[in-house]
């Protein structure tokens, strides 16, 4: 039986900016950058997404490797 990988939605699809952060700057989601306007808004301080953020939460085994491998 294939093991399920687990995840965990972020709510909200709203992200703090720490306060330090002054534009211009670039957005990156795994690896891919993000246009501003089309993949997200700045608002009050939050990167606001247009779509649903998933963590995966990934494995010994699958962290081991990304680490090292």
């Amino acid at each position: 039986m294939a093991k399920r990988k687990r995840v965990e939605v972020l709510t909200g699809h709203r992200v703090r900016l720490p306060p330090e952060v002054r534009s211009p700057f670039e957005v990156y989601l795994n690896g891919v950058k993000q246009e501003f306007g089309y993949d997200y808004q700045v608002m009050r301080g939050e990167l606001v997404f247009n779509r649903e953020l998933v963590r995966q939460r990934l494995g010994t085994g699958a962290w081991f490797l990304g680490a090292w491998g």
